[in-house]
C-alpha cells in the first residue's frame, strides 16, 4: 500500500517528559504509513519519534546542518542537507503536505510557526495540526481566535487541534 502523506514533525530533541508520547506518535504515523520529515538542531532531533516511526513502509527523513550522520540515526532513515537549523524547518516544512506540532517547550512551537511562515503560512496551503493533548496547546487556540482569526477570516482551513492523534491525522487528510 502507498503512504498516505507526508507530515513535517515539530516536537522537542534529546531528553523529554514527552518521551512515551512521541514514540507512540511514531508508531502510528508508521502504521497508517504517513511519512515523516524532521528537523534536527545542533545535532538533536526528536529521536523517540524516529525509534517509533522508523522501519515502517513510509520513509523518515531527517533534515540537518551537520555535516556527519548523528549517531544512532536508524540506517533506514534518510538524511538530507541543509545550511542551518532554520533551513532544515523550512525543508522539512516544504517537504510536507501538512505541518504537526506536538506537546514540548517553546522552542519546537516556536520553529514550527517559522518553518511555515518561512514557506508562506496560510498562502502556502499546507495545514498546520497541533496535538493538543492535556491542553498543550489552549493558548495558541485563544490567540488563533482571538487575534489571528479576526485579520485572516476563518481559520479552521489552516490550523486544526485534537487530543488524539488519530483524530488529528484525520482532519489533517481532509485538508491535503
Amino acid at each position: 500500500m502507498a503512504q498516505e502523506m507526508t507530515v513535517a514533525v515539530f516536537a522537542d530533541a534529546g531528553e523529554t517528559e514527552y518521551a512515551a508520547l512521541y514514540r507512540e506518535v511514531g508508531k502510528l504515523l508508521r502504521n497508517r504509513r504517513v511519512s515523516v520529515v524532521l528537523a534536527a538542531a545542533d545535532g538533536r532531533y526528536p529521536a523517540d519519534i524516529v525509534a517509533g516511526a522508523a522501519g515502517g513502509e513510509a520513509a523518515v527523513t531527517l533534515v540537518c546542518a551537520e555535516p556527519e550522520r548523528p549517531a544512532g540515526l536508524p540506517d533506514r532513515v534518510a538524511v538530507e542537507p541543509a545550511t542551518d537549523a532554520r533551513d532544515a524547518a523550512r525543508f522539512a516544512a516544504e517537504a510536507a503536505d501538512a505541518l504537526i506540532g506536538l506537546p514540548g517547550g517553546v522552542a519546537s512551537a516556536a520553529a514550527l510557526y517559522r518553518a511555515w511562515t518561512d514557506v508562506g503560512g496560510p498562502a502556502s496551503g499546507k495545514p498546520v495540526g497541533l496535538l493538543n493533548r492535556k491542553k498543550a496547546f489552549e493558548i495558541v487556540r485563544g490567540f488563533i481566535s482571538d487575534v489571528a482569526a479576526p485579520g485572516l477570516g476563518s481559520t479552521d482551513q489552516m490550523i486544526v487541534f485534537a487530543d488524539g492523534v488519530d483524530d488529528l491525522l484525520g482532519k489533517l487528510k481532509r485538508l491535503v
